[in-house]
């Protein structure tokens, strides 16, 4: 399993947090999320194969709420 690291301006509470793993497992070979406010950091756990082009996916998945901005992803 990959994992990466994307790091999110705006999150401010355990509300935030929902909102951002519910987006991100939504999308396509995401086995697991989780998120933290107080670090304004999701880790995001993606199933073996999928592909690399995970450039722009985040800022996709966070295009429809409000407040939210991706910041950077690393693997």
């Amino acid at each position: 399993m990959d994992y990466q690291r994307v790091s999110i301006k705006g999150m401010g509470c355990e509300n935030c947090e929902k909102k951002i793993r519910a987006a991100f497992e939504a999308l396509p070979g995401v086995k697991e999320v989780t998120a933290s406010h107080e670090t304004g950091v999701a880790e995001v756990f993606l199933e073996a194969g999928v592909p690399e082009k995970t450039e722009g996916m985040y800022e996709k998945a966070l295009s429809g709420i409000e407040g939210y901005e991706v910041t950077g992803v690393e693997e």
